[in-house]
């Protein structure tokens, strides 16, 4: 059996944190999260809506690794401290925070081998590689968007939180309306990820909030720009890996092709009828699967640590 340990991050912001679980093979020589002593810890990021332990193959992957590993809830997810709810222009807030979790890794001596990512989590995970390129030896993208600013404008139309028509027009807009300031605000139907007793996930509550069009824009084109520097910033001694359903209703395959074609030293895996969160019968395992060999064909597992 796998050991936890479950702790707090302590944050520079507001006397915040993040809730965090440190997981460790049952055959390690320590368990302890305060001296990593030169040993392997990869970084485990979840999706919005979500949490460390949703989707359950985050908790798969955490134990099935032969080193330690450290999954967190961003702020206002899961158990973190932070605001109600994380919205979907909060990716530079995620950065902030796994940019903090990274660094008080690395002051307890702890070898960053791999950043995974799944979903919004990969995205804020290539925000960070973008800025420390060096850090992980690794990064794994699950389910991760490339088209960020036109695949979230078809989400909010496909999820009914604005018409087509309406959409149209405010995209016609230079700047949020000052005659009708509600017009360009459109309403979430956010999440919070529940908590969990005895590794059981309990449902989040609903906790609903407004987003500006016009901000969403200004965010979701800023980080097509920045998706843009993988091929120019992402060293050649980083070797990447996507995992990405065919069947993903989130997040189209046909993303996962894009990130092939700019991330160096690449491995594209499609699951076949996988969905965004992998919960079709056997396909949680089979990705876990799929990132522990190819991260032990790299070499990467080569000791128990």
């Amino acid at each position: 059996m796998s050991k936890h340990v479950h702790l707090r991050i302590p944050l520079d912001q507001n006397n915040e944190w993040v809730s965090a679980t440190a997981t460790f093979p049952a055959d390690a020589e320590s368990s302890s999260i305060e001296d990593g002593n030169g040993r392997l810890m990869s970084v485990i990021c979840h999706g919005i809506s979500a949490h460390k332990n949703n989707p359950r193959l985050l908790r798969l992957i955490s134990e099935s690794l032969p080193h330690a590993s450290l999954r967190f809830d961003f702020r206002g997810c899961g158990d973190s401290a932070g605001p109600p709810v994380l919205k979907w222009l909060d990716y530079y807030e995620c950065l902030a925070d796994l940019t903090q979790v990274c660094q008080w890794l690395l002051k307890r001596n702890w070898k960053i081998n791999a950043i995974i990512g799944h979903s919004m989590g990969s995205l804020v995970s290539i925000l960070y590689i973008l800025r420390n390129p060096t850090v992980p030896r690794h990064f794994i993208n699950i389910s991760g968007r490339f088209d960020v600013k036109a695949g979230l404008l078809k989400k909010v139309v496909r999820d009914q939180y604005i018409s087509p028509e309406s959409l149209a027009a405010l995209l016609q807009q230079t700047s949020p309306s000052s005659d009708h300031p509600s017009v360009d605000r459109i309403k979430i139907k956010g999440w919070r990820g529940g908590r969990e007793t005895n590794g059981n996930r309990l449902k989040g509550e609903h906790v609903p909030y407004e987003i500006c069009i016009q901000d969403g824009l200004q965010v979701w084109q800023r980080l097509d720009e920045e998706i843009v520097k993988i091929a120019i910033v992402f060293p050649n001694t980083l070797s990447t890996l996507t995992v990405h359903g065919t069947l993903d209703e989130t997040v189209p395959a046909a993303d996962a092709v894009l990130f092939d074609r700019v991330l160096p030293n690449h491995t594209l895996v499609l699951v076949e009828e996988g969905n965004h969160n992998f919960t079709g019968a056997g396909h949680a395992e089979k990705s876990c699967c799929i990132i522990v060999d190819w991260l032990n064909a790299r070499g990467s597992l080569l000791s128990k640590l």
